[in-house]
């Protein structure tokens, strides 16, 4: 199963198992740490207008 794009949902469909490291501009990205960190950092952003 591939990531559709779905903005960082919680119901995202890929398993963290099946996210594999890739390059990008020459430059190895993990994607599920850069998915897991935006939903922190959103939580987090919730926590502070309260």
């Amino acid at each position: 199963m591939k990531c559709k794009g779905c903005k960082l949902d919680a119901e995202c469909m890929v398993k963290p198992e099946e996210m594999a490291l890739v390059r990008e501009d020459g430059k190895i990205v993990d994607k599920w740490a850069i998915r897991t960190t935006e939903m922190i950092a959103r939580e987090l952003e919730k926590l502070k207008a309260i």
